[in-house]
């Protein structure tokens, strides 16, 4: 028999990887684990999409980038979909296996600093982490290193020839802060830039770019807002499992990927 569809997929290696992490495991504890595996795997997928518009964009084909941007916020709303389920498990019956999760949090999940990284999410990140591997680490290093998507926008707002400036060190997102145009705004060149082409309608694929951007902004402050307030829910004002609690969760939901986009509107 040629290939099928469990040998395409390694169903049954896939099928194998849900172990209990209590030596008495209770009834949604595989629940907990497929989906935090879930989320991994979409995780995946959406670094391999940034890292195709990135390229994209590279190229000058902001269609193409526009609709794999698409395709991202539409994984970010998965994964929160998938978080929705853990609403569905009482804190009465989290708190019988928490305990044996102490010491393990999200908070160590690697591919969700890359994906900050590669979204051009800018804040320290503890890449020193114990629970990092040594090629978790160096592929935390090379998305430092490398291009964000944030920064291939850029390139492509020049390549149809705006203005636009790299983004000023320590600019960005922060662990709390809103986005907001202040006094001086209309004068800050990377603003004048977005606002000339938004208005200008020059180049309606660089511009719907922008908009799947900001989308896509907006789809992971859904997604960690209710993130944080499905925490709360599960734990109240406990600290959590990787030493954080749920303030810290509010305060990092309402960091943005791409404030010059949000602030740029207070100027149309």
């Amino acid at each position: 028999m040629g290939i099928t569809y469990g040998s395409a997929l390694n169903i049954e290696q896939l099928l194998a990887l849900q172990k209990p992490f209590s030596a008495d495991p209770v009834h949604d504890e595989l629940q907990y684990v497929i989906i935090h595996q879930c989320s991994e795997l979409w995780f995946k997928l959406l670094l391999h999409e940034v890292d195709e518009v990135v390229k994209l964009l590279g190229a000058g084909d902001c269609r193409q980038a526009a609709r794999l941007l698409r395709r991202c916020v539409q994984i970010v709303g998965v994964i929160d979909q998938g978080f929705s389920l853990m609403e569905t498990m009482p804190a009465y019956e989290y708190a019988r296996f928490r305990p044996n999760l102490m010491g393990g949090s999200g908070f160590q999940s690697a591919q969700f600093r890359e994906v900050e990284l590669a979204l051009g999410y800018q804040r320290e990140l503890p890449l020193e982490q114990p629970a990092f591997t040594e090629a978790e680490r160096a592929r935390l290093g090379a998305r430092r290193r490398g291009p964000s998507l944030w920064d291939a926008f850029v390139g492509a707002m020049r390549q149809c020839g705006y203005a636009m400036p790299d983004r000023a060190p320590g600019g960005g997102a922060d662990d709390g802060g809103v986005a907001g145009a202040g006094p001086g705004a209309a004068a800050r060149p990377d603003l004048l830039a977005l606002r000339t082409m938004y208005q200008s309608g020059a180049h309606p694929d660089l511009r719907d770019v922008s908009e799947e951007l900001v989308a896509l902004d907006n789809a992971m402050l859904m997604w960690r807002t209710h993130h944080a307030a499905m925490a709360e829910r599960a734990i109240g004002s406990k600290v959590g499992t990787g030493g954080q609690g749920v303030a810290y969760l509010y305060r990092s939901a309402r960091g943005r990927c791409y404030p010059e986009l949000f602030e740029v509107r207070t100027l149309l």
